[in-house]
């Protein structure tokens, strides 16, 4: 493994190849790490000839609920995200089901497991469901809407009105690929103390993202001159990012193996400080800057080939946004009202990934074009499904086999051949046609409808798509219990519901804080004082609510301006659906 290569595997957990000897009888399994120093707690190198290893226990004296899915000497998971303990202390493989907890998810070491590959790494749509499901619970709060405070100075903009700009002007860029920029940024010269530190280090080092101004702690501001960091700026003011991955999409499908998209969130993470501290000096051109290299790079990000890179992007888009609330907040910062009319709308665009996604499941199915020409011999259709079954295994399904393929199929064939039927196909050419042929096109054809029927919906604005899309998944879930067809096709159309819902919000932020701009701009038009209405804003127009394409809900109480957005129809408050911004006048 090469230094980028452990950095990419941001502190991959491995076992030890020369076979570690078992050093704690009765609290089995262990697991080593490589590329990390020797614990000063004790932890003996028991993998001569390949130092530095230590000695780390993930697994509980006994299971306690969790499930044993590697067998041998691989670590105990718990069975269910839901249920899931922390297990490692110190080092979580997993995360407890709160929303603290779910955030460390995608900070945490990976730990082998059936569902990954032999070189340790997820296949691109595991890592998308994980994604959503630990995204899912660090945004659930049952009790409201997410709320963003701020109090703020009356301000109108600068002169000349576009003078700060939140992403990088053409004048300030170079040609080039910001991607290899990026990926020196990922050197493990600049990452190796990083990753030396206690959880305790790291645990800081997100809270002095939100510490206040005048108690920012001296041990992060290295972040200031790291040398990291200047590849980033570098790379963000390139003039496109290519990652280089469609060819690689085209031949391993949704086998695909994204394994430096992550690490891209801790760069997200150092910047935002960065921009802290010199928030924290008064330094707003600097300031500045720091959030323009952000907002390129999570554009650089969110325009890659997959959900995944727009998930990420969106991600970093709002790590950078929270100090983009911080500068708002700032008594000299000018009203930025025209710098962010200025961000693309939306910020991510959706149908780059979708185009992705559905190249990939385009070749779900082996010599799928030989199944749709006309009755195979039983031999040549068996020796298909055995393919595709191989594929399913090799891609995280462990749990599908022939016997439970089989099984479904002769319950699917009956229904699957009167689909084929009712779709157009002669009834005696169907006939002639082996069991594992008629169940496999059937599925193959079900599973490219229902695909169709949900990505149609996302190419819409998020107020004219999203009920549709809901729709849609339900109708392809439904299938699942209705025995339809291969339930494994099920499995692999990911929940695109969530993603869109997510790009959403972090539009539906952007749009909020250009309102919070206008009554910034009508308080120092209007002696200090907020407008009773939107409509009393004449000055600049007050964007309307992307999430419902009306204008948010606006209420003025005391000194106090509260901005929400609803969510969507049919859906529950929580902090995934809706939005509140309160905003005080600084007096």
């Amino acid at each position: 493994m090469t230094n980028l290569d452990r950095t990419m595997a941001s502190k991959e957990i491995r076992t030890s190849p020369e076979g570690a000897k078992d050093i704690s009888p009765g609290r089995k399994p262990w697991v080593v790490e490589a590329f990390a120093p020797a614990s000063p707690e004790g932890a003996k190198d028991i993998s001569p000839g390949r130092k530095p290893w230590v000695v780390e226990t993930v697994a509980p004296a006994s299971p306690e609920g969790a499930k044993d899915i590697s067998p041998g000497r691989k670590p105990w998971v718990p069975a269910s995200p839901e249920g899931a303990k922390d297990i490692s202390p110190g080092r979580k493989p997993w995360v407890p089901a709160s929303p603290e907890g779910a955030k460390e998810f995608l900070r945490a070491p990976r730990v082998l497991s059936p569902l990954r590959g032999s070189n340790g790494l997820l296949p691109s749509w595991i890592v998308l469901l994980l994604f959503l499901t630990f995204s899912s619970l660090a945004f659930a709060q049952p009790t409201g809407p997410i709320t963003y405070k701020l109090t703020v100075t009356p301000a109108v903009p600068p002169t000349p009105a576009l003078q700060y700009s939140l992403l990088p002007e053409m004048t300030d860029m170079s040609s080039g690929n910001a991607l290899t920029k990026y990926y020196k940024a990922f050197s493990l010269d600049w990452w190796g103390f990083y990753h030396r530190q206690p959880v305790k280090w790291h645990e800081d080092f997100d809270k002095a993202q939100e510490a206040p101004l005048d108690q920012m702690p001296a041990e992060f501001n290295f972040v200031k001159g790291w040398r990291m960091l200047r590849e980033v700026d570098e790379g963000a003011r390139r003039d496109h990012c290519d990652w280089e991955l469609i060819p690689v999409m085209k031949r391993d499908g949704i086998g695909t193996l994204l394994p430096d998209v992550q690490g891209m969130r801790n760069i997200a993470r150092a910047l935002a400080l960065r921009a802290r501290y010199e928030l924290a000096e008064g330094d707003i051109e600097k300031a500045v800057y720091t959030l323009q290299t952000g907002f390129a790079m999570a554009k650089h990000i969110g325009e890659g080939p997959s959900l995944i890179h727009m998930l990420v992007g969106i991600a970093i888009s709002q790590v950078m946004g929270q100090q983009l609330d911080e500068l708002i907040r700032h008594p000299k910062c000018p009203n930025l009202y025209w710098s962010l009319s200025r961000l693309p709308r939306p910020f991510a665009d959706i149908r780059r990934p979708i185009q992705a996604e559905y190249m990939m499941l385009s070749g779900l199915v082996p010599r799928f074009d030989e199944l749709r020409k006309g009755p195979l011999p039983l031999d040549e259709a068996q020796e298909i499904m055995d393919l595709f079954l191989k594929n399913m295994q090799q891609l995280g399904l462990a749990n599908i086999d022939r016997v439970t393929i089989t099984g479904q199929a002769l319950a699917t064939y009956g229904k699957a051949k009167a689909a084929l039927i009712a779709g157009g196909r002669k009834q005696a050419v169907v006939e002639q046609m082996p069991v594992p042929q008629v169940v496999l096109l059937h599925a193959s054809e079900e599973f490219l409808r229902l695909r169709d029927d949900v990505y149609k919906w996302v190419a819409l604005p998020f107020y004219d798509g999203f009920e549709g899309l809901k729709r849609a998944e339900a109708a392809y879930k439904s299938l699942r219990e209705q025995g339809g067809m291969l339930t494994v096709f099920i499995e692999m159309l990911p929940t695109v519901q969530k993603v869109y819902l997510a790009n959403v919000r972090a539009d539906r932020r952007f749009a909020m804080m250009r309102a919070v701009e206008a009554l910034r701009l009508h308080a120092a038009m209007h002696d200090g004082k907020f407008p009773k209405s939107l409509s009393e804003i004449k000055a600049v127009p007050v964007p309307l609510d992307p999430a419902t394409g009306k204008a948010f809900e606006y209420t003025l109480q005391g000194d106090k301006a509260s901005l929400y957005g609803p969510p969507p129809p049919g859906e529950q408050v929580s902090a995934s659906t809706a939005m509140l911004y309160e905003v005080v006048l600084r007096r």
